[in-house]
């Protein structure tokens, strides 16, 4: 893996510096297509700055790059000085001195600008050429390779498609800096269980081990695949060997069956949908792939507690996932699964698609937990939940990770370790609620200046282009929001109810269309509980101005407050509107204070 390691003369230094610094602007720039935000819960700008990255990434622009690039620049300028300071003292050489320090400049001047257009040519090839093959070439094997001839019928290609399997397992396992021990065994045709190769991956405390085997249908005598999967590591400053929890290696042993079953023909659905095996292998391809990098990432990270004591991070990511379980289990006693994610703090998955805890918080929106060392500072404060914990659990979801990372990027330098959720797909929120999740998140307070909206505030990037809803002025800028990195389970369900409450009001703005029948201003406030929002509508109908205020209820639907102001200034009048459910737009509730209008 890159480290992002920069070398080379101070010069080279400087460019290299200054084309990471071009790399970020252009990556931010509103014109650059899926351009990313700069701000710290944004997984790619934060991949980008070293800030902390799921899975670690080259260290681009960290604060550990711009402290050896300052050292290296401060002792190339030191010995400049010296350089020159002799030479000035010796009259002979003075001269000369001078002569080759301006020619040096000179060539280094135009070696650098040359190697900044090869450079940006080169990056600008990579950017237009097309996307390689998400399998590798060692899996175009069996039914892949030839759909007409299934291997499952011949012995001899069965073995050749399991050759090609563990081939690719054993080429992937070197891509993610794990050691691979594999090994071909020859059994007899007569066993219930042929197994013919084994694969060992081997991290630093980290062993999956795998066995591929043939088992003979007996329906009608042929073969199929048959895959074993193991996983154990040892404890952090123990010799014995623990099994890891049977889910994660199960969640495993799934996916890379599902792939082996691919490649014998055998892995389309029952129900006959129109995906090509292709598209399946490369699911389940894809899936293997991320959730083995996620775990080579988790055991590369020598974690050490304040006290200098080692840290098993695989049993903390182990623990934070069994705590929600357990707050889930307890919510499911007052509450059904749907009402979980409003009602509760989401519903809870372990190993089950990914490693470790996934927490779906909205309808179409989840969270994967995982770890990285991050360079953003902690702020102790408590966590503040707008619904409250099984008190039973309250203390074990507020216990903290303490663990550092020892040799950061190779520099030597320690950084605190953090747990990282992952959101999918990321979540827009107005600027001030990204501030109070970054609270929430128990991230120490920046300086934020003043933001710019790239032409467009939070409600006009979400508002559909053709309708009648027009975002107020004062629209407040927006924040795409990727990833959270925290340090407690209590502060992830702080920002997870935030976030799961504006996940509510993009849709309903996304519902917004031309049927008004005037047009309708809409403007995103602050209520009363930190990060959350009240929707204000305005708009004019029969001599009246309407002024209506929508909350979002977390038992169910939405409370509408509406308003009808004369324009010959007399009183305002109250409108009954009446509770409305979930699914109602933004149309149902113009219309609905309309109706109440003209009854009133």
């Amino acid at each position: 893996m890159d480290d992002g390691s920069l070398g080379g003369s101070a010069i080279a230094l400087v460019a290299q510096l200054r084309a990471a610094i071009a790399d970020v602007r252009s990556a931010c720039a509103p014109s650059t297509p899926g351009s990313c935000e700069l701000h710290g819960l944004s997984l790619p700008c934060a991949a980008r700055l070293g800030l902390y990255a799921v899975p670690p990434a080259a260290r681009g622009l960290s604060p550990e790059v711009w402290a050896d690039a300052a050292n290296t620049l401060r002792t190339a300028a030191t010995q400049l000085r010296g350089t020159l300071e002799a030479a000035r003292d010796d009259a002979s050489q003075h001269k000369s001195m001078v002569a080759t320090v301006r020619e040096l400049a000179t060539q280094a001047s135009e070696l650098t600008q040359a190697t900044a257009g090869v450079d940006a040519a080169a990056r600008g090839a990579q950017a237009t050429r097309a996307a390689p093959a998400p399998l590798p070439e060692l899996l175009w094997a069996g039914a892949l390779a030839d759909v007409a001839t299934q291997p499952g019928a011949d012995h001899a290609r069965s073995l050749a498609t399991l050759d090609a399997l563990c081939a690719a397992l054993a080429l992937a396992a070197r891509a993610l800096q794990l050691e691979c021990f594999q090994e071909r065994v020859e059994m007899p045709e007569a066993c219930a269980v042929e197994k013919t190769h084994t694969l060992t991956y081997a991290g630093r405390i980290m062993v999956v081990d795998v066995e591929l085997g043939l088992t003979q249908v007996s329906d009608d005598q042929t073969y199929a695949p048959h895959v074993t999967l193991h996983v154990s590591y040892a404890s952090a400053g123990s010799t014995e060997p623990k099994h890891a929890d049977k889910q994660l290696a199960d969640m495993l042993r799934r996916r890379l069956q599902q792939l082996a079953d691919v490649l014998w023909g055998r892995g389309t659905p029952a129900d006959g949908g129109a995906a090509t095996l292709y598209e399946y292998a490369v699911d389940a391809w894809g899936t293997l792939m991320e959730s083995l990098a996620a775990l080579a990432c988790i055991d590369a990270l020598d974690a050490y507690a304040p006290d200098g004591a080692p840290v098993d991070l695989f049993a903390e990511l182990e623990r934070v996932g069994r705590v929600a379980e357990q707050v889930s289990e307890a919510e499911q006693q007052w509450c059904e699964t749907p009402e979980l994610m409003r009602q509760g703090h989401g519903v809870v998955e372990l190993h089950k698609d990914v490693p470790f805890l996934r927490i779906t918080f909205a309808p179409a929106h989840t969270a994967s937990v995982l770890m990285a060392a991050c360079a953003i500072p902690a702020h102790d404060s408590a966590p503040t939940l707008r619904r409250a914990l099984p008190e039973v659990l309250d203390a074990a979801a507020a216990v903290p990770l303490t663990a550092h990372c020892r040799a950061v990027h190779g520099t030597g330098l320690e950084r605190p370790l953090s747990y990282v959720a992952r959101i999918d797909p990321p979540l827009v929120v107005p600027r001030r609620v990204a501030r109070d999740v970054w609270r929430a998140c128990g991230l120490a307070e920046t300086a934020e200046k003043q933001a710019t909206t790239h032409g467009t505030g939070y409600l006009a990037a979400l508002r559909p282009a053709a309708s009648r809803f027009t975002a107020a002025l004062g629209d407040d800028a927006s924040r795409t929001i990727s990833a959270l990195p925290f340090r407690s389970l209590a502060q992830l369900y702080g920002a997870l109810e935030m976030l799961e409450e504006h996940a509510r009001w993009a849709t309903l703005i996304a519902s917004a269309d031309d049927s008004a029948s005037a047009p309708v201003a809409l403007a995103l406030e602050a209520d009363s509980a930190p990060g959350s929002s009240r929707l204000r509508l305005s708009w004019p109908a029969a001599g009246r101005i309407l002024n209506v205020v929508v909350r979002a209820v977390a038992e169910d639907g939405w409370d509408v407050a509406a308003q009808a102001a004369p324009l010959d200034g007399q009183a305002p009048v109250e409108l009954a509107v009446p509770h409305l459910a979930d699914d109602a737009t933004l149309a149902v509730i113009t219309a609905r204070v309309e109706q109440a209008n003209l009854s009133g």
